[in-house]
């Protein structure tokens, strides 16, 4: 082996050692993002009021978005964290959300098993209103593109008791989720 090979696998080595412990967040702080983490006071359509160790701030959701998992969506509550820019809009400046990852869920916030057994309380051609007894509480459940009923051809009505197959989908229109049946089966 030559000299010259020696030392740039020396300089390789080098710098191997000396960048190795970057980690994503020092990369996003390096492009002008920062990180903070908290927990979420109040969510909303397209923003929310995260509480730090500084005091309440508000940050915007939008398009450039990426969501750990990607079927969370802030709400009251949660534990985030939260990388993200300042972006001069109509004059103002706002801190838009680059990435927003769950730390940890709102433990009041109890969501249904799937499946989830309960009885419809209101029935509609592309929602329905189940209660759920081991929550206590109300769940709307939007139908899904291709859902299907058991058994086939029974049409849900009010106070049905009811087994929901169901997948968590982020909202269009808002900054929630939904909660859409994939099977409907009458008990």
């Amino acid at each position: 082996m030559s000299g010259v090979n020696r030392k740039l696998i020396l300089l390789f080595t080098v710098g191997l050692l000396l960048f190795a412990p970057v980690g994503s967040g020092e990369i996003f702080a390096a492009a002008g993002d920062q990180i903070v983490t908290g927990k979420v006071v109040k969510g909303g359509f397209g923003r929310f009021v995260l509480r730090t160790r500084t005091g309440n701030k508000t940050f915007n959701t939008g398009r450039i978005t990426k969501y750990e998992p990607a079927d969370f969506r802030a709400r009251a509550g949660d534990k985030v964290q939260v990388t993200y820019f300042n972006k001069d809009l109509l004059g103002k400046t706002i801190q838009a959300v680059s990435h927003l990852k769950l730390i940890k869920a709102n433990p009041d916030l109890k969501e249904p098993a799937n499946p989830a057994f309960g009885t419809i309380k209101e029935a509609g051609r592309r929602a329905f209103y189940i209660y759920i007894s081991k929550n206590e509480k109300a769940w709307k459940f939007e139908v899904a593109r291709g859902w299907k009923v058991i058994p086939k051809g029974w049409t849900p009505a009010v106070d049905d008791k009811v087994k929901i197959t169901y997948k968590k989908v982020p909202a269009r229109f808002s900054d929630g989720v939904v909660y859409q049946i994939k099977i409907l089966e009458k008990l």
